[in-house]
């Protein structure tokens, strides 16, 4: 009579700490902002460590011309999924007409890819949480500081500071 099957229920959970998360992305959808923009939601899933499951969101406005600096915004996430310039190129240099062909478009080449989200929850109910798309070298990078690994670093600053 109860069931407590939890195999297709996703978790709208965010991270509940700052970090560099491995994700995966579920969904992209367009949608229009409270201001007015052409704007994609993004929905990724954490995929390793505390986290895994919960969920981030993420939306980024559609470019309106060839030089919008948004465009810099879409090719560092496109990179963290791990394409190269000259694939977002030949993949997304297209003028779509409508925010949905273009969701459509970017779905089709990103829907279960695995990606890398710097994300840290916001500080207050007034106040958004931090997301930034970040290579996987960046990610590797963040994971050897976190454990004390590579370069010497650590990440605790004052320490750092003081063994110059």
């Amino acid at each position: 009579m109860f069931n407590f099957d939890f195999t297709n229920v996703k978790n709208s959970t965010p991270p509940s700490a700052a970090g560099v998360y491995q994700v995966k992305i579920n969904s992209v959808e367009a949608y229009e902002s409270q201001t007015g923009n052409a704007r994609i939601r993004l929905r990724a899933t954490v995929e390793e460590g505390k986290h895994k499951g919960c969920s981030i969101t993420d939306g980024i406005n559609l470019p309106k011309a060839p030089e919008d600096k948004v465009l810099g915004i879409w090719l560092r996430f496109f990179n963290s999924l791990g394409m190269s310039p000259s694939e977002v190129q030949e993949t997304f240099a297209k003028d779509f007409k409508t925010m949905d062909e273009a969701a459509d478009h970017i779905a089709k080449h990103i829907s279960d890819l695995v990606g890398y989200c710097y994300y840290a929850p916001a500080v207050d109910d007034n106040s958004w949480p931090t997301r930034k798309w970040v290579t996987a070298d960046q990610y590797t990078s963040s994971q050897d500081i976190k454990e004390g690994k590579g370069n010497g670093k650590t990440t605790d600053a004052l320490n750092d500071f003081m063994s110059f």
